[in-house]
């Protein structure tokens, strides 16, 4: 905020090391309209966030909130050979075609609607990409490329798919069929399937957040599940739960004597409420 800094239009983290970048902080700098902070010998400070974040790292992996911000750019394998002179070669090239670059940059921005590629599908930055992804002959291309690449780098969605996994399989060996039955399933059931899975106990409050937060950031698994507003009455009592979505419009609520009748392994953990 002071200085040279309040006028940075990017901001750089050079090789960050993490297993799974996480930060609420930096999610938030990447999407507010306004940073706010501390100015030297001044006191508090606002400017207006037109920064571009630049992160580079080797295999990232990122939660899910920060790939969602993402744009990857993948670079080519490393120089087979190295040159003294590549740092200055390549600077003095922007600097001999700077006006060349800007005016290029800047022809392509003002191209007008009229111009512009159809959007097949907006996402959720719908905004960018009808200002400045559509401005490209294969624009959908590319939008399918950034939402693969995307899912490439994301920690949290390879979890959820376990996830989603787990309870699929449980299901079908309780004699579910998945894809056909629409079946509620209990919060509490749900956190036992998770501890089960993970090898460590899930709480059935933790649980019940985790699979609506993936439910509610997921297009393809709010296809696949439901979380009624509503406690359901079932075959074990009144709970909260999850609809698993199938072709029959039905919902099926027999899950525990199917449980039970299955004599899996788990189903005394689960009476010990494990």
């Amino acid at each position: 905020m002071s200085g040279k800094g309040l006028f940075a239009r990017t901001l750089f983290f050079d090789n960050m090391k993490s297993t799974k970048l996480s930060n609420s902080m930096l999610e938030s700098l990447m999407t507010t309209e306004k940073v706010s902070g501390k100015v030297l010998w001044a006191g508090s400070g606002t400017r207006v966030n037109n920064a571009i974040f630049v992160l580079t790292m080797n295999s990232p992996q990122f939660a899910t909130d920060i790939s969602q911000r993402s744009v990857i750019i993948k670079m080519g394998n490393a120089r087979k050979s190295y040159s003294e002179s590549w740092d200055s070669e390549v600077i003095q090239f922007m600097k001999q075609h700077r006006t060349e670059i800007l005016g290029g940059l800047r022809t392509f921005l003002e191209i007008g609607m009229k111009d512009r590629q159809k959007i097949e599908e907006s996402s959720r930055w719908g905004r960018w990409e009808g200002d400045v992804l559509s401005k490209l002959t294969r624009c959908n291309d590319a939008q399918l490329l950034i939402k693969q690449r995307r899912g490439e780098v994301d920690a949290e969605a390879s979890h959820n798919d376990d996830m989603v996994t787990a309870v699929d399989s449980f299901l079908s060996k309780i004699g579910y069929d998945v894809g056909q039955d629409s079946i509620f399933i209990p919060s509490r059931l749900v956190a036992h399937i998770m501890s089960i899975e993970g090898r460590q106990r899930v709480d059935t409050k933790t649980a019940g957040t985790m699979f609506n937060q993936l439910i509610n950031e997921s297009d393809e698994y709010s296809k696949q599940f439901e979380y009624p507003e509503n406690p359901i009455n079932y075959d074990g009592g009144k709970s909260r739960g999850f609809i698993r979505l199938g072709a029959d419009d039905d919902v099926q609520k027999n899950i525990m004597k199917r449980f039970e009748r299955a004599d899996l392994d788990g189903f005394d953990k689960f009476e010990r409420g494990w």
